[in-house]
């Protein structure tokens, strides 16, 4: 628990919503998990942050534009 305080105690201002989130927790999480859960927080913003772009969309927009592309299929009778 102490390497987990240390860790939330070096990271920037910009991570200071992350930050109180972790701590306003019933639970500290151990290193492992913060290690993991400020990775995933990286990769959100990151995704949130780079331009959009049409021609190479995200794996979720590409699959829904796909289904809109699919007939419905017919119930045989």
């Amino acid at each position: 628990m102490e390497l987990t305080i240390i860790a939330l105690g070096s990271l920037t201002r910009e991570w200071d919503v992350f930050n109180t989130t972790i701590l306003n927790n019933d639970r500290i999480p151990r290193f492992d998990e913060l290690l993991a859960r400020c990775t995933q927080e990286e990769i959100r913003t990151m995704e949130r942050d780079k331009p959009s772009n049409v021609n190479n969309p995200t794996f979720f927009s590409a699959h829904d534009r796909m289904s809109l592309r699919l007939p419905l299929r017919q119930s045989a009778l």
